[in-house]
């Protein structure tokens, strides 16, 4: 049997999932192809889009959008072994990562540098005086080590609760040490703990002004005691009325105001700010809180 060649000039094309047979596109003279330059070979690789790319006014609001949170962030700074370590806690079974992804500051180097000083000191991190422990403590999911490097970032720090490790055994504020580019200090004290009294908040007020009177913000939330004689009377007034007031906030006022003048707590050229604020819960007590600003 003889054999049957057939040569194909023309591509296969498919439309409509028929395939045919079809004319090239194009079709070139020898004469135009003789025209046409040499092929070049290099071994350079072609430019591929990167993050560095972008100029650093870009970068720097998206290291923002990733890095940076208005919220407290509950990583507590904690000692250990003389050294401070931040710690990772887990809350109903899940990692507090607030929406954070500091994972970018692990690409290169260069993301590292400018990223770190963002994450460590634009954001409110909480200064813990001990390692946790107890049977009510959280679940701790990881932890890693301070550098000496992010400590100097760190300027915001919130500090609650633990009220006798505040100060150090010569009378110094403990946060005002461990982070000396600290900007920003909010505390928080509930009346109503043990340990915590008001020569808790007028020792505190004396240490910062005495210590750091350069803070941009000194912030204090204070939950006024619900057990002592003005607040019962506050409250036994409150029922009558069936409406609550800030009397009894105004009357702490009132009294500390005069003793910050009276010291000179407030440093030439700050301000000084009040608000209130009450909580009701309920059949519970109501909550009542002060809050104080000097910037």
């Amino acid at each position: 049997m003889e054999k049957l060649t057939v040569r194909v000039k023309y591509p296969l094309l498919s439309q409509d999932s028929v395939v045919a047979l079809g004319e090239p596109p194009c079709r070139r003279s020898r004469q135009a192809s003789e025209k046409l330059p040499s092929a070049t070979f290099s071994d350079e690789r072609p430019n591929r889009p990167s993050f560095l790319i972008l100029p650093p006014e870009i970068r720097l609001p998206i290291y923002r959008h990733l890095l940076v949170t208005n919220r407290t962030i509950l990583h507590a700074i904690c000692p250990s072994a003389g050294e401070l370590r931040i710690v990772e806690y887990v809350e109903y079974g899940r990692t507090v990562r607030h929406y954070l992804h500091p994972e970018i500051l692990e690409t290169c180097r260069l993301i590292n540098e400018e990223g770190t000083p963002l994450l460590y000191g634009e954001n409110t991190f909480r200064r813990q005086f001990s390692w946790p422990r107890g049977p009510y403590r959280p679940t701790v999911c990881r932890n890693w080590r301070l550098s000496d490097r992010s400590l100097q970032y760190i300027s915001r720090i919130w500090i609650f609760r633990q009220y006798n490790m505040w100060h150090a055994a010569n009378g110094d504020l403990r946060v005002l040490n461990d982070f000396p580019a600290l900007k920003v200090l909010e505390v928080e004290i509930d009346l109503n703990d043990d340990g915590a009294s008001l020569e808790t908040w007028e020792t505190l007020v004396k240490a910062v002004v005495a210590k750091r009177p350069t803070l941009s913000s000194f912030r204090c939330e204070i939950c006024l005691s619900f057990s002592d004689a003005p607040a019962r009377d506050w409250l036994a007034r409150c029922e009558v009325n069936q409406s609550l007031n800030f009397d009894l906030h105004k009357c702490w006022v009132d009294y500390y105001a005069a003793w910050i003048q009276e010291n000179g707590i407030l440093p030439p050229g700050r301000s000084l700010q009040w608000s209130f604020r009450t909580e009701a819960f309920g059949n519970f007590r109501p909550s009542c809180y002060v809050y104080l600003k000097i910037e």
